[in-house]
Parts: C-alpha cells; structure tokens; sequence
C-alpha cells in the first residue's frame, strides 16, 4: 500500500494512508452491520411466515370438516392483506391447487415460501402455503446500504482533511527543528518525556537555562550586630539607631565597592552575590567581602571609640547554595526558584552562630575549594581558602582587601 503513494509529499502521504485505512475499516463495519441485519431479517421473515401458514392451515382444516367452503376464499383473502404476504394458496397432497389467491405482483426469486401440513386423524389431507414478498425488504436494504457508503464517503473526506492539518503541522514542526538545527538555535518547546523528546536531547543536548535563574541569590552574607538582643535590653533606642547607621555604612560601602546587592533584613543586613559562575572567583570574591566588612568594621569601631560612643561587635555568615544538577532539577523544577531562600537562611543561621568580629562559613562551602588550586603557599591538608578566613587571607588577596579598604576610607574623609 505504501508504495502506492510513494512519490506523494509528506503530508499527503500520511493523509492518503490514513484515510485509506479508515476506508477499509469503514467498509468491514458496513458488511459486517449488513450481514447482521440481513440475518435478523431473515430470522423475523422465517418466524412470521411459518406463523402465518400455521394459522392458515388450522383454519383451512376447520373450514374444510365444518362444510363451510365459502369462507375459505374469505380467510385467504384475509390473510393476503398482510404487508409482506404476496401469495397464499391450500394445496393438495399432490400439489395441486386447490384453492388461491395473490396480489398479482411480478415474480421474485428471492422471495421465500412457507408450507404447513393440513392433517386429519394423523393423516396428511393438504398444505397451506404462504409466500413473503421480500422487495419492501431488500429495498430498505438497499437504501440503508447507500446511507452507509455516503457517511463513510463524508467521513473520509473528513479524515482526509484532519489527517492532512496535523500533518501538515508535524511537518511544519519537523522543518522548524531542521532550521533550528543550521542555526544553531535552543531546541523547540516539547514538555512530554517521551521518544520524541529524547530524540530532541541527543540532537540539541540539554537545554540551557537563563543564567540568573540558575545562580540568582545563590551566596548570601548576612551582617548581624553581635548578640543584638541585649544591645536592645541595654541601650536605648538612640544607641542602637546609631548602631543599625554604622553599620549600614559598612555594609553599603562594601557593596558598593565591589558592587554587589544588600538590603536590610532582621538585626543587621544582607549581601547577595550573583557570580556568572560558582568557581574560584566567586568565593575569592565572598571571602573579600567579608574580610572587607570587618576591616570596615574595625577602622570604624576606632573612630567610635575616638569620639566616645559605645562600641559593638559584629557577626558574619555566609551561606551557599551549589548550582542543582540537571537530573535533579527535572525531579524537582521549582530548587531553582527555592535556592535564594534557602541561601539567606543558612546565611541567617551562622550569622547568628557567630562569635564577635568573626566569619562563619557553610560547611558546603568550606568543602567545595581546594586551596592549592586558589592559593599561593597553601598547605596540602587545608581544604580551602575559607580556612583561612579567620586567620588572615594569603596574597593576593589580602592586599585586595586593603585596597578597597584604603579606597572606602579615603573617599569617606
């Protein structure tokens, strides 16, 4: 069949094979539904017409021994004009006729005879004959056949039509993947998980996500005031505006310089870092940071001693979130959505673990570095550079540090 419609386009080939097994099918229903009802036809005709004979026959054998022969031409009579009755005869033992009577209607061949006994004292003295008239039949038959081919006839055309869109469509598709494919262009969009898919993952390779929906909030440096609590219980509320000033001073100075993002949160602030990438750069870069803040911190803990106002402690954490792999952002879609928050709030938690003018890290980030491959004179057993981070960065990167530091304090006077 297919090669039939070999030389066919695409889209007609399918609509073409389509439709012809929607034809052949169509046809099987019809001739099964036709031989059905042919048979039930059938069955009905056989059961009226042996009934029909049967009442004929016991009225012919009353007539006959009653002496009331001129009736028997009535009860024909009244027999014939059944609808589907066209000739009723008795007849005798020897076939000959004894008495009849018909609607003189044409001869059909199809038509069917049924003949019951006339007996007396167990002895057969005639038959009674009734023959069907079967053409109101087959020509309902005909008309109901010629129904079924004009709806499969419109049907088809509708399949044809369906399956010529939607082939049409997956050739449309089909050829935009082909496009995207010189182009150099992102796979198209397919949500199922299926063959199709598959087949789009081998030839575009996973799809690329944007950039700041993967890493969007992922480090967070939350700045808390040590033991705020109690700075609350102790000073007044002027003190501790004073405090939250200085301390947004430092905060908004750091990120400024090393132009990152912060904004207030609960007992101090947050500093969110965005890197492109989670490599080595972005934790050197959260290291300065944080390293900057207490130096900042310190210069200007100095100033406030200098001008006699209280002094207080701060406390660092910094919490991370490594990139989600790509199986388990297809078990779980919504991590990336979910890692901002979960970033600020193990950045919270060590914040408030801190102890006075020191930086806690997540263990995750700690665990993640090798020291040889980010610094100088690193010895082999330390893990990384936030090791370093309470005792003092190694160069470079502690002149970095003092470089932004000198920058801050001189545009500050």
């Amino acid at each position: 069949m297919t090669s039939l419609f070999a030389k066919l386009p695409l889209e007609e080939r399918i609509a073409a094979l389509g439709t012809t097994v929607f034809v052949v099918l169509g046809l099987l229903f019809a001739a099964l539904q036709f031989q059905q009802n042919s048979s039930m036809i059938d069955a009905v005709n056989a059961q009226m017409g042996g009934q029909a004979s049967r009442q004929l026959a016991s009225q012919a054998h009353y007539d006959v021994f009653n002496g009331d022969a001129l009736s028997l031409t009535a009860i024909l009579q009244e027999t014939l004009e059944s609808p589907l009755i066209g000739t009723v005869a008795i007849v005798g033992i020897d076939n000959d006729i004894i008495v009849a009577a018909d609607k003189d209607l044409p001869y059909d061949a199809l038509s069917s005879v049924f003949r019951s006994e006339i007996a007396n004292d167990d002895s057969v003295i005639g038959y009674a004959e009734v023959t069907l008239d079967n053409r109101q039949q087959a020509a309902a038959q005909r008309t109901e056949l010629f129904i079924q081919l004009v709806l499969l006839f419109a049907s088809s055309l509708l399949c044809y039509l369906a399956l010529r869109l939607l082939a049409t469509s997956a050739s449309r598709w089909l050829r935009d993947v082909r496009q995207r494919l010189i182009d150099d262009l992102p796979a198209p969009e397919y949500p199922h998980q299926d063959a199709m898919g598959e087949l789009l993952l081998q030839l575009f390779g996973e799809p690329s996500r944007p950039e700041e929906e993967l890493i969007s909030g992922r480090t967070v440096i939350a700045v808390r005031v040590h033991q705020w609590s109690q700075l609350n219980r102790q000073l007044d509320r002027a003190i501790l505006e004073q405090i939250a000033r200085q301390l947004e001073l430092c905060v908004a100075d750091t990120a400024e310089r090393l132009m990152l993002a912060w904004e207030p949160a609960a007992g101090g602030f947050d500093i969110t870092l965005a890197p492109s990438e989670f490599d080595v750069a972005s934790a050197t870069d959260t290291l300065v940071a944080a390293s900057l803040l207490l130096r900042l911190h310190h210069n200007s803990a100095q100033q406030r001693m200098r001008e006699g106002k209280v002094d207080f402690a701060i406390a660092i954490g910094v919490g991370e979130m490594m990139p989600p792999s790509s199986s388990a952002l297809r078990r779980q879609p919504t991590l990336v959505a979910q890692m901002p928050a979960l970033a600020k709030q193990q950045a919270h938690y060590l914040a408030s673990m801190a102890e006075a003018n020191t930086i806690t890290i997540s263990e995750r980030f700690v665990e993640s570095w090798s020291l040889t491959s980010a610094l100088d004179q690193a010895k082999p057993a330390e893990k990384t550079r936030a090791a370093l981070s309470c005792s003092g960065l190694l160069p470079p990167y502690d002149d970095i540090v003092s470089q932004h530091l000198q920058v801050i304090v001189k545009n500050r006077h």
